[in-house]
């Protein structure tokens, strides 16, 4: 039987891998994994940012929303799409954590370039466009 490119084999590129579904990644079969957990995070960043102009949400209100979404979809993302075990690369934090502080930078800059762009602005930056 063959196994598709990016499939258990460990064949693929990194991105077919990492986003391959119910995959059950371990240490040994795709040792990158955490990279792909960082860089999920890197896009949320960005996509929260940018809806968080749209929808133009201020103050902590976005902070603590922001933090609380990225930390709960990184993890579905490890142990419900991908059905990776986190015990599988300890210590076991290091997937639950894996680029969310840089993941919190790029949501910021995201946020506060779009809500200027937009000309909603962020509470407390003021915006060249009001």
């Amino acid at each position: 039987m063959a196994v598709a490119a990016g499939g258990r084999d460990g064949g693929g590129s990194f991105w077919s891998k990492a986003l391959q579904a119910d995959a059950g990644w371990t240490k040994q079969t795709f040792p990158e994994f955490p990279d792909a957990v960082h860089g999920v995070r890197q896009v949320l960043g960005v996509l929260i940012g940018v809806a968080w102009a749209l929808f133009p949400v201020k103050n902590m209100v976005g902070v603590a929303a922001f933090l609380a979404l990225s930390y709960y979809l990184g993890v579905v993302y490890y142990s419900k799409y991908c059905q990776v075990d986190e015990e599988d690369f300890k210590p076991s934090s290091t997937l639950s954590t894996e680029g969310l502080s840089a993941s919190f930078g790029v949501f910021m800059v995201t946020w506060i370039l779009a809500s200027t762009l937009l000309g909603t602005g962020v509470e407390g930056i003021a915006s060249p466009l009001n």
